[in-house]
C-alpha cells in the first residue's frame, strides 16, 4: 500500500522544474548507516538505490582475510548495552560472544610487567574483590557508584546535564589522577579515540551506561557481518558497489557522469575534514599462542601522551576462536592518532617499529610475533568534546538534503542507526508516508 502510494505521489505528481523524477530515494554510501536507511524505507515500501564507491559494503565496519586470520578494520565490538542496537542487531543468530566483563591492566613495576584485573562488581562479585587490592579503594567504590547510578538512568538524562570535558566530569566526582591515567585514559582513547579526555561528558555517559548495561560482543564472521547482514535485508539488487555518487541538490545525483533524478538525495557519508574527524592505527600479530588469555581488553597501566603509544591491546581469538588461524592467536593493538602524532610516528613502518618496542616490555616472546597488517584510518570519529551540546537523538533539520552517519550525531554504532532512523523518517513524511514501526531485525 505504501509503495503504491509512493510511485503516485513522486510520478504522477511532478513538482515543476524536475522533468522526470525518479521513484526512488537514492542513498549515497553504504555504510552502516546508509544501509540502515535503506533497510527502514524498504520496509515502509519505498524503492532505494544505494551507492558506494568501494567494493563492498560496510564502510569503516569491514573485515579482511589475511592468511586464515579475520582482521576487522580497527579494533571493533558492538555494544549489546545500546539501546537501538540491542533492538535491532541479532547478536545471537550471528554467532556473538563476549568479552569478559571488566578489565586487565598491564603496568611495568620496575622494568616487570605487572598484571591487574578489575572484574565487574555486578556481574563477578567474588572476582570483584580481589580488585580492592589492585588500587584505591575509594576510586574503585566510586567506579561501582557511577556505574549503578548510570545504568538505572534514563539516556536521554545521559544528554541533558553538564557539558565538560570528561576529565573534568571524572575529577569532579572524586576520581584520583592516578586511576584517571591507570585505569579511564587507556580505556576511553581506544573509545573516543583522543589520549586527554577532551570528549564530553555527555558522551562518556552515554558509552559507559551501554558498558554497564550490556557487554563487548565479535560476531562469528567479524564485524563485517553486521552491515553485510542490513544489505541482505535491503537487497544485494538495490546496492551498487564500485559507483561513486554526489548529491546535486535534494532531487538530483552524479553518477560517474550521469545525472539522475530522485524522490529524495540521502547523503550517508561524512563531509568534514581531517581537523573534524579523529584517526587511529590498528597493528594485527599473528602470534603462537595468546599473551594475555582470558578475553579481557588489556589497557597499558604507563599510558601517558608523549611517553607511549599503545593505549590498549586485545586477543580477538580469545573470543571469537575463528579470528584466528590453525590454532594461532590474533594479538590487536590500538595507537591512537594523537597519540602516534606526539611521538613523531606519521609513517607504517615507525609505528610498527615503536609497538613493537613497546610490547617487548610487556611480551619478550613477541619478538617473534609476525605482523599481519598495520592499519591507519584517518577520518574514524567525530571530535565531540566538551561544549559540543550532544543530543541523544539528531535533531530535525530543514536541510533539502538528508544525512545520516555517526558525523551527524555521535561517534558510535548506536549514532549511525538513530541517525539513519531520523533521515528515514523525516524522508517518508516528506514523501507524505506515515511511518510504520520498525520490528525488523537483522
Amino acid at each position: 500500500m505504501h509503495g503504491s502510494y509512493f510511485r503516485e505521489r513522486c510520478v504522477g505528481n511532478r513538482p515543476l522544474g524536475i522533468r522526470s523524477m525518479s521513484n526512488r530515494v537514492h542513498i549515497v554510501g553504504a555504510g552502516v548507516a546508509g544501509l540502515h536507511c535503506a533497510a527502514v524505507l524498504r520496509s515502509n515500501g519505498v524503492r532505494v538505490a544505494v551507492y558506494e564507491k568501494s567494493d563492498a559494503v560496510g564502510g569503516r565496519m569491514r573485515t579482511d582475510q589475511v592468511g586464515g586470520f579475520l582482521l576487522d578494520r580497527g579494533f571493533h565490538v558492538m555494544q549489546s548495552g545500546y539501546e537501538c542496537a540491542g533492538s535491532r542487531v541479532d547478536f545471537g543468530s550471528l554467532g556473538a560472544r563476549p568479552f569478559r566483563s571488566g578489565v586487565r591492566v598491564i603496568r611495568l613495576a620496575g622494568g616487570t610487567p605487572e598484571v591487574l584485573t578489575y572484574a565487574d562488581p555486578f556481574r563477578s562479585p567474588l572476582a570483584a574483590l580481589g580488585s580492592l587490592r589492585n588500587g584505591n579503594w575509594f576510586d574503585l567504590l566510586r567506579v561501582g557508584a557511577l556505574r549503578w547510578r548510570l545504568v538505572h538512568q534514563d539516556v536521554n538524562a545521559s544528554f541533558s546535564s553538564g557539558d565538560a570535558s570528561t576529565h573534568r566530569y571524572l575529577r569532579e566526582l572524586g576520581f584520583s589522577q592516578d586511576f584517571l591515567k591507570r585505569f579511564f585514559c587507556p580505556l576511553l582513547a581506544g573509545i573516543f579515540l583522543e589520549s586527554r579526555l577532551a570528549t564530553s561528558e555527555r558522551m562518556f555517559r552515554f558509552v559507559f551506561q551501554a558498558m554497564a548495561r550490556g557487554k563487548m560482543l565479535l560476531p562469528r564472521a567479524g564485524i563485517k557481518a553486521v552491515p553485510e547482514r542490513i544489505a541482505d535485508f535491503v537487497g544485494r539488487e538495490h546496492i551498487r558497489l564500485g559507483v561513486p555518487a554526489r548529491a546535486i541538490d535534494s532531487r538530483r545525483v552524479l553518477i560517474g557522469d550521469r545525472v539522475e533524478d530522485a524522490a529524495q538525495i540521502i547523503v550517508a557519508h561524512p563531509t568534514v575534514g581531517a581537523s573534524d574527524s579523529r584517526s587511529v592505527w590498528t597493528l594485527h600479530f599473528d602470534a603462537e599462542h595468546s599473551p594475555a588469555p582470558g578475553g579481557y581488553l588489556l589497557l597499558n597501566g604507563d599510558y601517558e601522551l608523549g611517553k607511549n603509544a599503545i593505549a590498549h591491546l586485545a586477543v580477538p581469538s580469545d573470543v571469537q576462536p575463528c579470528y584466528g588461524a590453525d590454532g594461532r592467536a590474533l594479538v590487536t593493538v590500538t595507537v591512537v592518532g594523537d597519540a602516534a602524532q606526539a611521538l613523531g610516528l606519521v609513517e607504517p613502518g615507525a609505528v610498527a617499529d615503536r609497538v613493537r618496542y613497546e610490547l617487548g616490555a610487556w611480551f619478550p616472546q613477541s619478538v617473534n610475533w609476525r605482523i599481519l597488517a598495520v592499519q591507519n584510518v584517518s577520518g574514524a570519529l567525530p571530535v565531540r568534546e566538551a561544549g559540543s551540546g550532544l543530543k541523544a537523538d539528531t535533531p530535525a533539520t530543514s536541510s533539502e538534503i538528508l544525512s545520516c552517519g555517526d558525523h551527524c550525531l555521535h561517534g558510535s554504532v548506536e549514532g549511525a542507526l538513530r541517525s539513519a532512523e531520523a533521515a528515514a523518517i523525516e524522508c517518508l513524511n516528506r514523501l507524505g508516508i506515515e511511518p510504520a514501526p520498525i520490528t525488523h531485525t537483522y
